[in-house]
């Protein structure tokens, strides 16, 4: 009973394994095209370099300044310092 339980377990897991190929579209992997053939002395080519564009797609925002301050305290804790002017309430 154990054998046939190992055989219908492993042929569960081969038909499985099929499945997940059978998506692969096999006649699409043969119309690529080799720019370069492989050589392992040869580097590939370099790509195309990227450039920005000379206007951002999206213009920054004017931003203010705070005047924090960090440091690593000697436990190894990070601490921020950040002064807040507020206000007194009146009364």
């Amino acid at each position: 009973m154990k054998l046939f339980r190992a055989w219908a377990q492993l042929a569960l897991l081969s038909i499985l394994a099929m499945m997940s190929c059978a998506g692969d579209d096999l006649r699409q992997l043969g119309t690529a095209t080799v720019q370069q053939p492989f050589d392992q002395e040869t580097p590939p080519e370099q790509p195309e370099a990227f450039t920005l564009p000379a206007t951002p797609i999206v213009a920054g925002a004017n931003a203010g300044y705070l005047p924090g301050s960090g440091h690593v305290t000697p436990d190894g804790a990070y601490t921020y310092r950040l002064p807040i002017d507020v206000r007194r309430a009146h009364p």
